[in-house]
């Protein structure tokens, strides 16, 4: 083991040095323009109808690329835009070994760290990704259907590949929320809070924890969602246990409402469909 170690350390410094050479070549002889070609054209190529463009992307170092107030196109949805995206490879992928990155994205008033592994470009084996201070509010409202939401969430979720689809964990906590249903007017469901945990097995997110509150309601939720490569699809089998405080006498009584959820009653609803189409049950 020792010949191992005396042989690592000979080499060591020369392979510094290679490393500083090929990053000295890329950023002198490789103007942006060439390496945003490259980036955009790997980007749609990876995400079929997908577009990407940037103020301006550039390598980086330590060594990566660094893109400024990108704008990602993706069908069906409106343009997404960042400040800041940083994906940096690991050393071992760089010569090879792995392939393995690190990406920051600064977007929506939050912070998105993400460390994925790779079989190929469009296979991942692992990722391990965290949001911080992530504003609801801030992002497409065609992410929500069209329905005014807002809130702060702090989020993070652990995959790898399984034998079906992916395996791992999540929690997801959202504080100051709020949602404006257009059907409903005249429901007040801010402030809002969300605590939720869960694992995911087979491409099978399994809600094992989820306390919520929303206006003058409050409840828990269990249940499962089968994950589909488009979101929009995915499965939903949940059931819902609400609450409905007593309202205030001087308050203006939303007849809609009363009619399906009296003041201070409790509720059951099974939620099934999907999340395009969702379909409830009340009992």
């Amino acid at each position: 083991m020792s010949g191992i170690f005396y042989k690592i350390k000979r080499i060591w410094p020369y392979l510094v040095y290679a490393l500083a050479a090929v990053l000295f070549f890329l950023v002198l002889f490789f103007p942006d323009r060439i390496v945003s070609s490259f980036v955009t054209q790997k980007f749609s190529e990876t995400f079929p109808g997908s577009g990407l463009s940037a103020e301006k992307i550039k390598i980086s170092f330590p060594p990566g690329i660094e893109l400024l107030n990108p704008v990602f196109s993706i069908k069906g949805m409106d343009e997404i835009n960042a400040e800041l995206v940083r994906i940096r490879p690991s050393i071992l992928s760089i010569i090879g070994i792995s392939k393995k990155i690190h990406s920051e994205v600064t977007a929506f008033g939050g912070n998105l760290s993400i460390d994925a592994g790779f079989k190929d470009l469009k296979s991942l084996e692992a990722a391990k990704a965290s949001i911080k201070k992530l504003d609801l509010s801030k992002m497409p409202k065609s992410v929500f259907k069209g329905y005014d939401v807002k809130g702060i969430v702090d989020s993070d979720i652990l995959l790898q590949s399984g034998e079906k689809g992916f395996d791992g964990e999540f929690s997801i906590n959202v504080g100051g929320g709020g949602i404006s249903v257009p059907f409903l007017s005249g429901l007040d469901l801010s402030p809002a809070t969300l605590v939720t945990d869960g694992v995911i097995a087979g491409g099978v997110a399994d809600i094992k924890k989820c306390v919520f509150t929303a206006g003058d309601f409050s409840g828990d939720a269990i249940g499962k969602i089968n994950i589909s490569n488009n979101i929009g699809k995915s499965g939903l089998n949940l059931t819902l246990n609400i609450n409905r405080k007593e309202s205030n006498p001087d308050s203006t009584p939303n007849m809609m409402i009363d009619a399906v959820f009296k003041s201070g009653s409790k509720k059951k609803i099974v939620v099934t469909g999907t999340i395009d189409n969702p379909k409830y049950s009340f009992n």
